[in-house]
């Protein structure tokens, strides 16, 4: 979704297959199955890059102490990808500025939160059992 007032009335998945197909994806009427299936390649694979930095971020700075440390630590870093994919990377990018918006930047600070918690999660059960437990 596009924020209110924006003029571009390209789908969002265009705006994001346009990074891997180049900008004339977004003059198309319609997205077809395989601007559909770029974007989500991009979006899965953005995705994944950053859980990992986020992941590489989390245990050295021991945010994974807590999920009350976690997820604010999560949510700041969804915040910091925000502003960068849409005030940094639109200098190359530049259709992703009509994407700016209030539901862009609740999704990008809601996939911080849920991949640290995530992460959290995971290194709990990769602990043995008896280690890390109060009892």
């Amino acid at each position: 979704m596009l924020p209110e007032g924006s003029t571009n009335k390209t789908p969002s998945g265009d705006l994001i297959a346009g990074i891997a197909l180049a900008r004339d994806v977004l003059s198309q009427a319609a997205p077809d199955a395989g601007i559909v299936l770029a974007a989500l390649l991009v979006h899965f694979m953005l995705s994944i890059a950053f859980g990992l930095i986020l992941a590489v971020i989390i245990a050295p700075f021991s945010f994974d102490s807590s999920i009350g440390v976690a997820s604010p630590a999560g949510a700041v870093f969804g915040l910091a990808v925000y502003v960068i994919n849409f005030y940094g990377i639109t200098t190359l990018v530049p259709w992703l500025a009509d994407a700016r918006g209030a539901p862009s930047f609740l999704a990008h600070v809601v996939f911080g939160l849920v991949a640290a918690d995530a992460y959290l999660i995971g290194r709990r059960e990769d602990r043995p059992s008896g280690l890390g437990s109060a009892g």
